[in-house]
C-alpha cells in the first residue's frame, strides 16, 4: 500500500496567495513490490486467463509461416499509438502521423504520435531480447520525446528533478489528486519496479497491469509517463511470451474506461490492486476481439480495390496495387521501387490510383510528397471508435 510524508515546500511562482504562501505538502511513497505477490479475487483470475487465450488465439490467427502478416501489424501499431496519444491530448491528423512514419517534416504532434509508436516498438523490441533495465526506460523517453528535444532537452530521458502532481493547481501541489514521490526517491523507485519485471511467477497480464500501476504512480518523468507506461504493458506482454510480434490497441480501450481507469489506478495504490489487473484484463480482451475484426477488413481490402480499378496486369498501377497493404505509405521514391518503372509511369500510376479512390495524397508538397491507402489508414479511426463504444 502507498503511503505519504510531509515534506516542505518553497514557492517560486506568482499563483494565487494560497499557493505563494504553501509551506508543505504531502507526497507519495511507494512500496517496494519486487517481492510482493497479490491474491487475486476469482473475478480477476477469470478475466486475466480468457484475456490471455483471446490475446493468443488472435496472434495465432494473424499469423502465416511463424510471422504476424506486416499489414496487421502496422495497422494495430498505428491504432496503440494514436490511441495513447489522444489520451495525453496530443491530437494530429492520420495522414500527417502516417507521413511523419516516413521521416516527412509535418506538425510536431503528428511526430510525436509517430514518436510514441517508435518508442512502444523499441521498448518491445527489447524485451524480445533481454530483462527490461532502467535505461531501457529513459531510452523509450528519449525516443518519445525524441521531436520536442530542442525545447526540453534537459527533460528528455532522465528521470525528473523536480517534483510533479497530477490534478490541483497548476503553481504548487495543493489540492492535487496525486502527488508522485519526490525526486530523491526515483531512481530506488524505478529499480525497485525493475526487479519485479524480471519476475516469472505472476500472470502475465497482472504483471502488467501492476507494473503500468506502479510506473504510473512513481512518474519518472517530467512528461512522457502516460505514453511510456503504456508502452510497459506491451514489453511485459512480449517478455512472457504472451505475444511474440502483435501489439493489439490497448489504450483505446483502456480510453474508454475513463473515471474507471482513473479509479482503479486510486485503489491500486490504496493496496488493491484487483480493479486495475481486471480492467488491462478486459482492456486487451476487448482490444483482441476488435483487432480480430479490423484485420478481416484489411484484408479484403485487395479484393475491394481490384473491383475499383481497371489496372492491366503487370502495369504500374497494378503493382502499386499488389503491394499497398504492405506499404499504405509512400513518397516518391517507394513508389518507383515497389513498380519497378520510370518515374513518369510511376507519378501516372499514383494519379491513376487517386483518381480511383484507392490513394490519397496526404503530403502535397512537391519534394516531398506523400501518398496513403485510404482505406488502410480509415482503418485506424474504424478501430478505435469501435474500442470507444
Amino acid at each position: 500500500m502507498w503511503t505519504t510524508r510531509t515534506l516542505p515546500w518553497v514557492s517560486r511562482s506568482r499563483g494565487p496567495r494560497a499557493d505563494r504562501t504553501l509551506t508543505s505538502y504531502r507526497a507519495a511513497v511507494a512500496p517496494r513490490i519486487a517481492h510482493c505477490t497479490p491474491a487475486l479475487g476469482e473475478s480477476v483470475q477469470r478475466a486475466v486467463e480468457e484475456a490471455s487465450l483471446a490475446l493468443a488465439r488472435f496472434e495465432g490467427a494473424s499469423t502465416r509461416g511463424g510471422t504476424v502478416l506486416a499489414p496487421i501489424a502496422d495497422l494495430l501499431m498505428r491504432g496503440e499509438m494514436v490511441a495513447s496519444s489522444r489520451i495525453e491530448s496530443v491530437n494530429a491528423p492520420l495522414d500527417m502521423i502516417a507521413a511523419a512514419s516516413l521521416g516527412v517534416r509535418v506538425h510536431v504532434n503528428a511526430r510525436l504520435v509517430a514518436a510514441a509508436g517508435d518508442a512502444t516498438r523499441a521498448l518491445s523490441g527489447v524485451a524480445d531480447r533481454r530483462h527490461l533495465e532502467a535505461d531501457d526506460l529513459l531510452a523509450a523517453h528519449s525516443t518519445l520525446l525524441a521531436p520536442l528535444a530542442a525545447d526540453v532537452d534537459e527533460q528528455v530521458g532522465r528521470l525528473r528533478s523536480v517534483q510533479n502532481w497530477i490534478g490541483g493547481s497548476d503553481y504548487s501541489p495543493r489540492g492535487a489528486l496525486h502527488v508522485p514521490p519526490p525526486a530523491d526517491d526515483i531512481a530506488a523507485d524505478v529499480d525497485d519496479l525493475i526487479v519485479f519485471l524480471r519476475r516469472q511467477d505472476l500472470p502475465a497480464l497482472a504483471q502488467a497491469a501492476i507494473a503500468h500501476a506502479q510506473f504510473e504512480g512513481i512518474h519518472p518523468f517530467v512528461d512522457g509517463n502516460g505514453r511510456v507506461g503504456r508502452a510497459l504493458i506491451h514489453a511485459v506482454v512480449r517478455k512472457r511470451g504472451l505475444t511474440r510480434q502483435v501489439t493489439v490497441p490497448v489504450a483505446a480501450a483502456m480510453m474508454a474506461q475513463g473515471e474507471r481507469y482513473t479509479r482503479a489506478l486510486d485503489l491500486y495504490r490504496a493496496g488493491d490492486p484487483d480493479s486495475i489487473i481486471e480492467l488491462v484484463a478486459r482492456a486487451v480482451g476487448r482490444a483482441a476481439a476488435a483487432a480480430q475484426e479490423s484485420s478481416a477488413r484489411i484484408l479484403s481490402l485487395p479484393e475491394a480495390w481490384r473491383a475499383q480499378t481497371n489496372a492491366r496486369r503487370g502495369s504500374a498501377r497494378q503493382r502499386l496495387l499488389d503491394s499497398l497493404l504492405e506499404h499504405p505509405v509512400l513518397d516518391a521514391e517507394d513508389a518507383r521501387a515497389l513498380t519497378g518503372a520510370s518515374s513518369s509511369a510511376t507519378y501516372g500510376a499514383l494519379d491513376r490510383l487517386v483518381a480511383d479512390g484507392v490513394l490519397r495524397i496526404a503530403v502535397a508538397r512537391k519534394r516531398d510528397r506523400v501518398w496513403v491507402a485510404a482505406a488502410v489508414i480509415d482503418e485506424v479511426d474504424v478501430l478505435l471508435d469501435a474500442l470507444a463504444e
